[in-house]
């Protein structure tokens, strides 16, 4: 019984001992998708570890890209902070025809960076299979995951530590789609109700194009008898710098083209139909991670229009409405990234 007891005890304290739980973000980069998915990557960390190390509301997260460029997979590992600081990153390198080189030396770099003292077990015959033709891992290129230790706690003849390795950049550019929703100062007379929908596609690190669809409300000028309505699409470009886990900042740049109808309440109409709308636009955003692929965006959208139109009526000395040299598009909205 005593014995027993013992081994009770011992079990529980080494439970006790497993360091604190992670979140994990796992994304396949350029020419990458043949590499698993997260939720794999998971399974295989789990099991390496023999315990589940992740939770979703864990302080400490791991951060990993992985990528094929040139004929090189290249996996980068960042250890983040609460607050998003890197405590420590690893970049891991293989020339192997396909991703299970890299996926094994992966994974087994984050379960040793969650636990480093961990007995690592090995895989299950299914996922050792996948990866049979993996070097060993010892054979991935020389890194290390720095931690950050109290000068308080080395010994004082222990020579001067070399510097930190300069963290490794991590790409952040993701696809998305947004529906955006706000108020609009200029596009039409006065100020009005606007919608619209935005989408990006990456093309490189930090750069994406992007496509706009935007529907303004009719308005009516200081003439009652008339009102004016927009709908217009746009294409450009989006700079998005790197940014931390929860929030991303960029700008938008793009050439839109449109039509601006007029509904006459009294008087006839000699010409009816849209007129052309067409400006160039610039728009810095912000975005904020809500959950999993969510996100909350706002930003501004700031129009110049390559030709103002003006709106008459025949015999009339002052048009009707005339399109300002500038306009305003305030947003807000939710859509999904995806990586």
């Amino acid at each position: 019984m005593a014995a027993a007891t013992l081994a009770l005890a011992i079990a529980a304290s080494v439970r006790a001992a497993d360091p604190p739980a992670v979140q994990l973000t796992w994304a396949r980069g350029l020419d990458a998708d043949t590499c698993p998915a997260q939720d794999r990557i998971r399974s295989q960390v789990t099991e390496r570890l023999g315990r589940n190390p992740f939770a979703a509301d864990a302080p400490r997260s791991i951060d990993a890209v992985v990528d094929h460029v040139d004929g090189v997979w290249r996996a980068r590992i960042h250890v983040r902070d609460e607050q998003g600081h890197s405590l420590g990153a690893r970049e891991l390198t293989s020339e192997s025809d396909d991703c299970s080189s890299i996926q094994a030396a992966a994974v087994l770099a984050i379960a040793l960076a969650i636990d480093p003292n961990a007995r690592i077990q090995p895989l299950h015959s299914g996922a050792a299979s996948a990866s049979a033709s993996a070097p060993p891992v010892e054979s991935a290129p020389p890194a290390r995951i720095v931690e950050p230790s109290p000068a308080s706690s080395r010994p004082a003849a222990q020579p001067a530590p070399q510097p930190a390795p300069k963290p490794i950049e991590r790409d952040t550019t993701a696809a998305s789609v947004t529906l955006r929703g706000g108020g609009a100062l200029g596009l039409l007379p006065g100020a009005t109700i606007a919608a619209g929908l935005s989408g990006s596609i990456p093309i490189a690190r930090g750069w994406l194009v992007a496509g706009h669809a935007l529907w303004a409300a009719e308005s009516k000028p200081a003439d009652q008898r008339f009102a004016f309505g927009l709908t217009a699409f746009g294409l450009g470009a989006c700079y998005e710098p790197e940014s931390s886990r929860w929030l991303q900042t960029g700008a938008c740049a793009g050439a839109w083209l449109g039509s601006i109808h007029a509904v006459v309440y009294e008087i006839r109409p000699t010409d009816p139909g849209g007129r052309v709308f067409s400006a160039l636009s610039l728009s810095p955003f912000a975005r904020g991670r809500l959950y999993g692929p969510l996100h909350a965006q706002v930003g501004v959208e700031m129009f110049v229009p390559t030709e103002r139109r003006a709106f008459t009526v025949t015999g009339w000395q002052d048009p009707v409405w005339r399109q300002p040299s500038a306009a305003l598009f305030g947003y807000g909205g939710v859509g999904m990234h995806f990586r």
